[in-house]
């Protein structure tokens, strides 16, 4: 006889999987949620992290889009390289206004 509670317990640790079945669970901080849920949100975390001229912090960040400070740090690193072109294309405008 298989103990089923058992078998769901088991596999429930592991928090990888909670996030694949369970994405709206807390602590999944993820990029791809967020610029599939929120791309307004998403776009706004990007141009402050891509910010030239002065240091913003992930917290400053997270609490103006009202995001977890982790999915700012998660979001800087999934989109790292792109970031540099993305600082000097916003320098470039900047300098042209």
């Amino acid at each position: 006889m298989v103990n089923v509670h058992a078998n769901v317990m088991q596999s429930s640790n592991d928090p990888d999987v909670n996030c694949r079945i369970a994405p709206k669970r807390p602590g999944c901080y993820t990029t791809e949620r967020l610029a599939a849920i929120r791309p307004e949100t998403y776009r706004r975390v990007v141009e402050l992290l891509a910010e030239p001229r002065e240091h913003v912090s992930y917290r400053a960040i997270a609490r103006e889009c009202r995001v977890n400070h982790r999915t700012i740090g998660l979001t800087k690193s999934w989109l790292h390289s792109q970031l540099s072109l993305l600082k000097a294309r916003v320098l470039r405008v900047r300098e042209c206004i």
